[in-house]
């Protein structure tokens, strides 16, 4: 039984990745995938210590532009919020500060994929690869920007573009930032959307189908 377990696990992991990974290639339409309203809680560590954790909350959108507020958490207990707007297209072209402070990386464009730039200006690294998370409890497709021999590593969110893992170096003196995305309520409690996607419809049933089967067995056999 232990054995069948492992085989349906492994299994499950290789339909979902597959999933992620062979969907149909779509043009880029750079275009916001979260709403008024969404909030997300972020896990946050410093080289330094000095800062706990982050919330951020979408208090304006548009089709390709939002506005974001975020609290950092320090680890004294006080807090402190600012508010930023940018333009998923061009997120650095209209407040030079976002590009030094990284806010525009919490939301970036929706349904971005492997190839794909991060915005269609300029000459901006293309999204290294797509692949599969357990983001706050539940799977979804995330994708993955690997820049500057691996001192900044971020993962989005594919289908709304919000960010659910950083990793950034910034030198000896700061050292790294970490957040991890603990809650968010973008999607709640089900399953990623997945419209225009049939391989990941099916390897979704597959799975379901697979685990299924996999508890009636188990069942069966520890039945009197």
């Amino acid at each position: 039984m232990k054995r069948e377990v492992t085989c349906a696990v492994a299994l499950a992991s290789i339909l979902l990745l597959l999933a992620a990974t062979c969907a149909p290639a779509r043009a880029a339409t750079y275009t916001v995938g979260v709403s008024v309203g969404t909030t997300a809680t972020y896990s946050a560590s410093l080289t330094g210590g000095n800062i706990t954790s982050q919330n951020i909350q979408v208090l304006w959108t548009n089709l390709t532009a939002v506005r974001l507020m975020s609290t950092y958490h320090w680890v004294n207990g006080t807090a402190e919020s600012r508010i930023d707007t940018w333009d998923v297209r061009d997120p650095m072209d209209a407040n030079f500060s976002l590009g030094l402070s990284f806010e525009w990386l919490k939301v970036v464009a929706a349904n971005l994929t492997t190839g794909d730039p991060l915005w269609p200006t300029g000459d901006p690294a293309p999204i290294n690869s797509t692949t599969i998370m357990l983001v706050g409890g539940v799977i979804r497709a995330v994708t993955v920007w690997d820049v500057a021999h691996h001192e900044l590593v971020v993962n989005w969110d594919r289908a709304t573009g919000l960010m659910v893992k950083l990793n950034m170096y910034w030198g000896p003196t700061i050292g790294w930032f970490n957040y991890t995305l603990s809650a968010t309520n973008a999607w709640g409690l089900t399953l990623p959307p997945i419209p225009g996607y049939p391989l990941e419809a099916i390897g979704i049933a597959l799975i379901l189908g697979l685990l299924l089967g996999v508890l009636y067995r188990r069942k069966r056999a520890t039945a009197p």
